[in-house]
């Protein structure tokens, strides 16, 4: 395959890598109960905190809970709502408090406050008191892992709002994980199999981490053997042994450019190393020999035959067999070297064109070997085409086609399909072919004896 020069093309615009802005509060509800512990509501109610609190209505939590605002959902006895932090996790930093609810109901209203690494398994921390901004800071219980998400569950049904009324729900700007990086778009152009390009080369804006990916080494990328869309990734390192590592995906488009740096050309490197495009006449010509082999040593003779010039027909070839150049004479099938019109052309050898056959057959006489056939010298060049065994009806009993006789080990044994047949007249018939030589056809009868 030849190689593909590479074009290495980021679909993005020219900004740097920089991070979300902190985002402090829940983000998204994962779980909810509503315990009917308040038979006059069907599931969870609240208000907008901008009217009378006490006028409430049904709600969805997810727009009354969420983000900074001033709306409240309240959480009757048994009721409970999870809430997940899924753009900033919530981590113990250092001397401050870590978690915060607001709850703006009375202050005779409580619920339990858990909290998950995973948002599957949760851990109690504390209780939720009412009309105040409930702080907790992990450090005070002992939690050193991360807080995903957290699990309010009601513990009243009174008030002129029933239950507990939660408004906002965030962590600490300091005390979040950071979850939500943002590897901005950066454009390259690449059209080299061989560059690297250093990644390093691109802004981080105080987000350090390190690059990995397919053709990513020690933050630098090869794009050589890579095709179409590669995801490159950024691993930020939030600088807390607590949070987890922070990894953004950022897409790499590669194109090919053909090996004269066109983008899709059409040339490619041929079998003799040179860059063309397939409909250039030399394409993969310019090496070959006269036999058409990559870099061959063939070579065309002073009689204009290509060989190779180690071969000891080359520059012979036009030479007859007497030396004469372009001469008549050629090797006769007896390898003597004649005239075709030489009245003794062939005719030195007859053992080479002639056969002969019994017409007697005694499969267990003294002297047979058991099997009926052409007899021959060893050097007969005949080609038997046929040679056939006939009962007196007519019925083949015994067949042999297509096969040179020097090639033939088996002839008729007087069975057919196994059984031995009755002494009586048999009928045989046979084709040969010789090059250069008239075929030899004959049918005759054979006597069987027992």
């Amino acid at each position: 395959m030849p190689k593909l020069k590479l074009y290495l093309y980021y679909l993005l615009t020219a900004l740097p890598v920089i991070a979300s802005a902190q985002i402090e509060f829940a983000d998204e509800v994962i779980d909810q109960f509503y315990s009917n512990a308040n038979p006059n509501f069907s599931d969870f109610y609240g208000n907008n905190g901008t009217t009378d609190l006490c006028n409430v209505y049904l709600v969805d939590i997810t727009d009354f809970i969420l983000g900074n605002n001033d709306s409240l959902v309240a959480i009757t006895e048994n009721s409970f709502i999870t809430l997940a932090f899924t753009d900033n996790l919530v981590f113990d930093a250092e001397d401050q408090d870590d978690l915060f609810i607001e709850e703006i109901g009375g202050g005779q209203e409580f619920g339990e406050l858990f909290v998950s690494p995973d948002g599957i398994n949760f851990t109690f921390l504390d209780m939720i008191n009412g009309a105040t901004l409930n702080s907790f800071d992990l450090n005070d219980y002992a939690y050193d892992d991360v807080v995903k998400a957290i699990r309010i569950v009601g513990g009243n049904t009174g008030g002129c709002i029933p239950g507990l009324d939660i408004s906002r729900v965030f962590g600490v700007e300091g005390a979040n994980c950071f979850c939500g990086a943002e590897l901005a778009p950066f454009p390259f152009e690449l059209c080299n199999q061989d560059t690297v390009v250093s990644l390093e080369s691109i802004p981080q804006q105080g987000t350090p981490g390190k690059w990995i990916g397919p053709g990513v080494e020690d933050n630098f990328f090869n794009p050589l053997g890579l095709e179409g869309t590669i995801t490159l990734q950024y691993l930020v390192n939030d600088g807390h042994p607590v949070c987890p590592v922070d990894t953004v995906d950022y897409q790499v488009t590669l194109s090919t450019c053909d090996c004269a740096g066109v983008l899709n050309g059409l040339a490619t490197v041929d079998d003799c190393g040179l860059c063309l495009e397939s409909s250039d006449p030399q394409f993969n010509l310019s090496c070959l020999d006269c036999a058409g082999v990559l870099n061959g040593p063939s070579l065309i003779d002073t009689c204009g035959v290509c060989l190779d010039p180690l071969d000891p027909e080359f520059g012979m070839s036009c030479f007859d067999c007497m030396g004469i150049p372009e001469g008549p004479h050629i090797i006769d099938l007896c390898g003597d070297c004649l005239l075709a019109t030489d009245p003794l052309f062939n005719q030195s050898c007859p053992e080479r064109f002639r056969v002969y056959i019994p017409t007697i057959f005694n499969p267990g006489g003294i002297g047979s070997d058991g099997s009926f056939g052409l007899q021959y010298d060893p050097d007969n060049i005949g080609h038997l085409e046929r040679f056939e065994v006939y009962d007196r009806w007519g019925s083949l009993l015994f067949q042999i086609q297509d096969t040179p006789l020097r090639e033939v080990t088996l002839w008729w044994d007087g069975r057919f399909r196994g059984s031995e047949l009755e002494s009586g007249a048999y009928s045989y018939q046979y084709h040969i072919t010789y090059p250069e030589l008239a075929a030899d056809i004959s049918v005759g009868t054979l006597i069987l004896i027992k």
